[in-house]
C-alpha cells in the first residue's frame, strides 16, 4: 500500500512538474511580443523626430542668415528713407523761412527774374506748369503745377542748366496746395558765398 500511495503521489505531481516550463514558457511569451511591440513605437517616433527635423532644417534654410540679412537691409532702407524725407522736409522749411525774410535787391530781382522766365518760355512743359514766380536778393522761388504726367519732373534736371551761371543750386518739394492739386515748390539760389572765390587784393 505504501508502495501504491507512492506512486500515486509521483503520477500526480509528475504532470505539474512537466507543465511548469511550459507555463513559464507561455507567460514569458507576451513579454517578448511586447518588446517587439516596443522596438516599433520606437522605430515610428524616430521616424516622426528625422521627419520633423527636416521640416526645421527646410524652415531654418528658407530663413537663412542671408535672407534674415536681406530683410534687415531692407527695414533700415526705409528707416534711412524716412530720415531722410524728414530732413529734406526740414531743410525746405528753413529755405522758405529764409526767403521770406530776404530783402529784394531790385537790380538782382529785375534781372534774374527776367532770366527765369526766358528759361520757362523755352520749355514747353515748364511753360505751361510754371507759376508764381517771384525773385529777392539771392533766391528765386516758383510754382510749377503738376498735371500727373510727370513730364516737369523729367525735365527740371537738364532745363535747370540753362541758370547754372545765376542759379546753380535748386531745391524742391512736392506739396498740396489749397485747392488739393499736387505741385511742386522750387527754391533757385544765387552762387553760394562760401564756393565765391575771394576777391583779390
Amino acid at each position: 500500500m505504501l508502495v501504491l500511495s507512492g506512486l500515486a503521489l509521483v503520477y500526480v505531481f509528475a504532470p505539474q512538474s512537466t507543465t511548469a516550463p511550459r507555463e513559464a514558457v507561455t507567460i514569458g511569451e507576451p513579454t517578448a511580443e511586447r518588446s517587439g511591440d516596443s522596438d516599433a513605437d520606437l522605430q515610428r517616433m524616430q521616424a516622426q523626430v528625422a521627419s520633423l527635423q527636416s521640416q526645421i532644417n527646410a524652415i531654418e534654410r528658407r530663413g537663412d542668415p542671408a535672407s534674415q540679412r536681406g530683410v534687415a537691409s531692407m527695414a533700415d532702407m526705409r528707416r534711412q528713407i524716412a530720415a531722410d524725407e524728414q530732413r529734406h522736409a526740414a531743410y525746405v522749411a528753413g529755405l522758405q523761412a529764409s526767403f521770406q525774410l530776404e530783402k529784394v535787391d531790385p537790380r538782382w530781382s529785375t534781372k534774374t527774374t527776367s532770366r527765369l522766365w526766358d528759361a520757362i518760355n523755352q520749355a514747353d512743359a515748364m511753360r505751361g506748369a510754371a507759376r508764381n514766380v517771384e525773385c529777392r536778393a539771392s533766391t528765386c522761388r516758383m510754382e510749377l503745377a503738376d498735371d500727373g504726367s510727370g513730364r516737369v519732373n523729367k525735365s527740371l534736371p537738364l532745363w535747370s542748366q540753362q541758370l547754372v551761371d545765376v542759379l546753380p543750386r535748386m531745391v524742391g518739394q512736392t506739396v498740396v496746395n489749397q485747392n488739393g492739386q499736387t505741385q511742386t515748390v522750387l527754391y533757385l539760389m544765387g552762387p553760394d558765398p562760401a564756393s565765391s572765390p575771394a576777391p583779390k587784393s
